[in-house]
């Protein structure tokens, strides 16, 4: 009876194991842009009449550059985006992207992993028309659920862009998120959910609540690590860039991540990168790595080499770009690698650590960064 028990008790512990180790121990793969597009998505014949000129939508009321104002934009020359990026969004999506996704779906079956993220401007946007946007959302939708299980996506300022974007997202995507994660905590576009001690958080860059974030950290006290997921990134690769970070209630935002060492992954910029934050007063870190999957000019982009660039002059920015860098990120950033490249990631998260494996398309060798 004694040897039954132990037996059993054996089992058991074995199998609390096998699920804490599974918690523990996972991986995660990430897609970056894909801008899934099709001539037959967009209104061109509203588009055409539409033109809100950019610089009456550049700053917000802090004086910063705002993303979220790209709902209204149009191209002064209107619909020129449209006719100068379809085209290109068309043609990597003959061959590039769908092989790029079939290598992903692969790697990501081989190496178990628990959710894919898209990191946002899946579609290109720019519709005009609630149907048509919709349309798009779902087929571009179905590539991704089609290949991988359990597809998480974090909103673009391509995704929701034109009219009625922001209701085609919550009839497809929103809904789709509901279906199939369990434990989300959804407040419109922006949402949060746990995998064992970590903490993850999704951030709208069209659609900004950062008390959201201050509530769902709050709400899970003694997590392991925290993961900010955006489309667009938090730390810039050098003073260039400043421009192309998050813009709204920015100051509030870092603070959030800068206290709690948060690990970033996001888009937008249609590079591969690393950078690393320091702030040796306060001992805070994080780290944020920036992926690509668009293909839009292959003879780049296919050529994935591990570099940094050496210039980064100032000249091009003044202004409140400058005083971001001196405020948030002067002596505290440093750019591991900022190269052309279009590939997808496999997150590995352990108390050992958390990896980064980054695969280029066309290319065989794996590149590890390690972001903790």
């Amino acid at each position: 009876m004694l040897k039954r028990f132990l037996l059993f008790a054996a089992l058991f512990l074995g199998c609390v194991a096998l699920f804490a180790g599974d918690d523990a121990s996972y991986n995660l793969a990430f897609l970056g842009d894909i801008h899934y597009d099709r001539m037959e998505f967009h209104d061109t014949s509203k588009i055409k009449h539409l033109g809100i000129p950019q610089k009456d939508y550049v700053f917000n009321k802090d004086g910063y550059y705002s993303w979220r104002l790209q709902t209204k934009w149009v191209e002064i020359n209107k619909g020129a985006s449209i006719e100068k990026n379809t085209p290109l969004n068309e043609m990597m999506w003959e061959k590039y992207v769908p092989t790029l996704l079939d290598n992903a779906a692969g790697q990501a079956k081989a190496d178990r992993v628990k959710y894919t993220v898209q990191l946002g401007d899946m579609i290109h946007g720019d519709c005009y028309d609630y149907n048509l946007h919709k349309k798009n959302l779902e087929q571009s939708l179905a590539q991704l659920t089609g290949r991988f299980d359990n597809v998480l996506l974090v909103t673009g300022n391509h995704d929701t862009r034109g009219a009625d974007g922001d209701k085609a997202w919550d009839a497809v995507i929103n809904n789709h998120l509901d279906k199939t994660i369990r434990n989300l905590n959804r407040k419109n576009t922006n949402y949060s959910f746990s995998i064992g001690k970590d903490l993850y958080l999704f951030y709208d860059v069209m659609n900004v609540d950062i008390k959201f974030f201050e509530d769902a950290v709050k709400a899970n006290p003694g997590f392991r690590y925290l993961f900010f997921i955006s489309h667009v990134p938090l730390l810039p690769t050098g003073k260039n860039s400043v421009r192309n970070i998050l813009s709204d209630d920015i100051k509030r935002l870092f603070t959030l991540l800068e206290a709690n060492n948060a690990i970033i992954i996001s888009g937008h910029t249609h590079k591969i990168s690393f950078v690393e934050y320091f702030n040796k007063a306060e001992n805070r870190r994080m780290s944020q790595f920036i992926l690509n999957s668009t293909v839009r000019f292959p003879a780049k982009q296919l050529k994935f080499k591990e570099e940094v660039p050496s210039t980064d002059d100032f000249t091009a920015n003044a202004g409140t770009s400058r005083e971001l860098w001196n405020m948030l990120y002067k002596d505290r950033v440093t750019t591991r690698l900022h190269t052309n490249g279009t590939g997808y990631g496999i997150l590995r998260v352990s108390d050992k650590g958390v990896y980064m494996d980054y695969r280029n398309l066309n290319q065989s060798k794996v590149y590890t960064y390690k972001l903790r």
